[in-house]
């Protein structure tokens, strides 16, 4: 269930407060401001991202994640707040709560969810089938937009022009009342930082649960070893989440067969439930969104932020040791990397071009974009 009311401003006095709203199945964002707080023993990895402070002082991070710290002011969700007191040390005495804002839950409009079961549906059922690739990018960029268009910005800077381009800050109150009472608004914010937040928190039950044995995680995934020891976590957590999409389908009256659309294959696949992706002779991560992988078929697999994946697969792949090439400031060439530079051009330019028949043509355009092939340079940040 999400955020489903006008939020309400609270001032919690201490712990115990924001305690007894979780209890009473509020939703809450809030400030909190922590004083000596530390990472407890034996987690597998960091769950506070150190971008997301401010006022921090004393602070150790590793990837730009949390380790410990002598002070540090955050805004986070009651989600956010169940697994700090999971990851963290901190005295509770110590704690200092600002405003908080809690909202009622509730299932989001039948609707909406509705438009998000059929570009599941659409995108499920039209993956790895050629013919119609196109149509699968177009459901799959549909459906990430219904969280996209939630958290888009609803406050932005006035652009005016005379005789120049003119930017001007908009008063942030103004412009919010405004957004409250157009009556095109059909998403709500809230819901942006509730899915995130409890991504979060689902993520987190994985690792948390995987402990010594784990690995790697993504958004939405987890690397492991010893899988068996950890099975029965998971059918238990798919069985949860079955249960509760039942029970939401009959509650809205949706077709709880939307929920779990199949591929091309006849391969069923359920929202929100962890997907078993195989077995890996050989794994390594370089660090967030970037590792290589062997497959049981001897395959050479890559996901690397800003790279192609197919094609920087299939030049890491080509090398010797493709798992010893994988490493700090590895480089891709621009033949092989997939990746493009977009450079904008805003001045009116001719040219000369020829068409697929070999006939030669002359054009003016007044604005466009280039793309040119550039290599890729992987690099590790110190932090």
């Amino acid at each position: 269930k999400m955020p489903m009311s006008a939020g309400e401003w609270v001032k919690p006095k201490n712990t115990q407060q924001i305690e007894n709203l979780i209890k009473m199945n509020y939703y809450l964002i809030f400030n909190v401001e922590f004083g000596r707080i530390e990472e407890k023993a034996g987690i597998p990895d960091h769950y506070i991202s150190l971008g997301r402070c401010h006022g921090v002082r004393g602070a150790k991070a590793d990837n730009g994640r949390l380790i410990e710290a002598d002070r540090i002011q955050m805004t986070i969700t009651s989600d956010d707040w169940e697994i700090i007191k999971r990851c963290y040390n901190f005295n509770e005495d110590e704690v200092i709560l600002g405003r908080c804002l809690r909202y009622e839950v509730g299932y989001l409009p039948r609707v909406f969810v509705q438009c998000v079961l059929d570009f599941y549906r659409d995108k499920t059922t039209l993956k790895d089938i050629d013919e119609f690739v196109a149509e699968y990018q177009l459901k799959k960029g549909m459906l990430n937009s219904t969280f996209g268009m939630s958290v888009t910005d609803i406050v932005n800077d006035e652009i005016g022009y005379d005789d120049e381009w003119i930017t001007s800050a908009t008063d942030i109150n103004e412009a919010i009342d405004e957004y409250n009472k157009s009556k095109n608004r059909f998403l709500f914010y809230p819901w942006g930082i509730a899915i995130c937040s409890k991504a979060r928190k689902n993520l987190w039950s994985g690792i948390l649960e995987l402990g010594d044995d784990y690995i790697y995680s993504d958004t939405d995934s987890v690397k492991c070893i010893n899988y068996d020891k950890h099975e029965a976590y998971f059918n238990r957590y798919n069985d949860n989440i079955k249960k509760k999409m039942e029970k939401a389908c009959k509650i809205n009256k949706l077709n709880i067969e939307d929920t779990r659309p199949k591929t091309v294959k006849g391969v069923e696949k359920p929202l929100g439930v962890w997907d078993d992706d195989g077995h890996y002779l050989r794994f390594k991560t370089l660090g967030a969104k970037r590792y290589l992988v062997e497959t049981e078929k001897h395959e050479i697999k890559c996901t690397i932020a800003g790279a192609n994946k197919k094609m920087a697969s299939a030049y890491i792949a080509s090398q010797k040791d493709p798992f010893e090439f994988f490493s700090a400031n590895m480089k891709i060439d621009e033949e092989h990397s997939g990746r493009l530079i977009h450079t904008y051009l805003d001045e009116m330019f001719y040219f000369e071009g020829t068409d697929y028949l070999g006939n030669k043509y002359k054009g003016v355009e007044l604005s466009g974009i280039h793309m040119s092939e550039s290599e890729y340079n992987l690099k590790i940040s110190p932090l």
